[in-house]
């Protein structure tokens, strides 16, 4: 009875949560005020140099973004009931929740909770669980997304980013990068030596390494063209290597900091689809958010197909007719990013075609000069 109340839970009342949503945002932007000043018989929500604000004012502001405040209602509802939650989803969302939490305690003056509040209520979280909610259906819209791109990658593989790769990495703390001491010479000497006796990169890293991936064997993970959370050098150099090869040793002092890191990477594999199919699950899922990130229209496709396994009514045909409005444009906006893309590889492939045939044009033309010379030095 459980699973069948799941699947078949009806997405409904969406137009009044929309309302509550719209009433929540003016409720709390003037939850301070002791006096409620009035203009016209509405509550002044805040005094600008250049007016009053109400709460007229703002609900007309906020009543513009109804679409998407909406259509985030309804996702939520769909990836809720389409995806079940296991052990660690429920473990990474608490630990969300704990940070989002933290965020909100962390400034004194409110300010930073109050934005958090809005932005959660913007996604269609409210209450004391807001943050626990949307952790969850953070996490498992990372699941209905992960699962999408695996089952259609053939169609969807020339999204995949730039550059996508996974990297482990041998770091060490040095204090000078170009006089190195005795002590950090030997240990820059053990690790080349272990590499040229060819023992597995993941030994070496496991012990010499000096940071937090060496538990790991020096296990990075994904990165790609867009990644923000590795040292652009290091990123640069990833990026150039194939599978299997080595950098040199590359040197990065970070701002701030009077010690210098040297890192030493390898590329373990630039298959996306290896990737996401791999044993390793954040790498597989970072490279679906890469990809969701930056394709107009993808993720929604994702819950487009989750909402045709689930039986859906609407208490209201405005709200049916806007969540369908905003389906078809994200399907019109994935299919024009689609047609970009396949007109992008089509130019790249015709001018790779034209390239090898001037060379090999070129490569006749001197073999062709080439006998010439060689024929008349033979008459000479």
């Amino acid at each position: 009875m459980s699973e069948f109340l799941r699947k078949y839970w009806f997405v409904t009342l969406i137009g009044i949560l929309f309302i509550g949503v719209l009433v929540f945002f003016v409720m709390d932007l003037n939850k301070d005020n002791v006096s409620s000043r009035k203009v016209d018989g509405q509550d002044v929500v805040a005094s600008t140099t250049l007016g009053d604000i109400t709460s007229g004012d703002l609900y007309d502001q906020l009543e513009g973004s109804a679409s998407s405040v909406v259509y985030n209602l309804y996702r939520n509802q769909v990836v809720d009931q389409a995806v079940e939650a296991d052990a660690d989803m429920k473990k990474e969302a608490k630990q969300m929740a704990r940070n989002i939490e933290n965020n909100m305690k962390s400034d004194p003056s409110g300010k930073t909770k109050e934005g958090i509040i809005q932005q959660l209520a913007s996604f269609g979280f409210t209450g004391e669980d807001a943050p626990y909610n949307y952790a969850m259906t953070s996490c498992k819209i990372r699941k209905l997304d992960s699962d999408y791109v695996k089952e259609h990658f053939e169609d969807l593989k020339m999204f995949a980013p730039e550059g996508a790769r996974t990297i482990s990495v041998i770091t060490m703390q040095v204090a000078n990068d170009q006089i190195l001491t005795e002590k950090a010479q030997a240990k820059q000497d053990a690790i080349q030596k272990a590499i040229d006796e060819g023992k597995d990169f993941s030994e070496i890293a496991k012990e010499f390494s000096e940071d937090k991936t060496a538990e790991d064997g020096g296990w990075f993970g994904y990165i790609d063209a867009n990644t923000t959370d590795l040292d652009e050098n290091v990123k640069s150099v990833a990026l150039t290597l194939e599978p299997g090869q080595m950098s040199d040793w590359i040197s990065v002092q970070p701002d701030g900091m009077q010690m210098f890191t040297l890192y030493k990477v390898c590329v373990n594999e630039t298959d996306p689809a290896k990737i996401l199919s791999g044993d390793r699950a954040e790498d597989a899922e970072n490279l679906v958010i890469s990809m969701t990130s930056n394709v107009n229209g993808l993720e929604a496709m994702a819950v487009d197909q989750a909402a045709k396994t689930l039986t859906i009514t609407f208490d209201s045909e405005d709200v049916k007719k806007m969540i369908e409005d905003t389906i078809k444009s994200q399907t019109e906006a994935f299919d024009k990013a689609k047609a970009e893309k396949e007109e992008e590889l089509k130019a790249a492939e015709e001018e790779a075609k034209k390239a090898e045939e001037e060379a090999k044009a070129n490569a006749s033309e001197a073999d062709s000069t080439a006998s010439s010379e060689a024929a008349e030095e033979e008459g000479k």
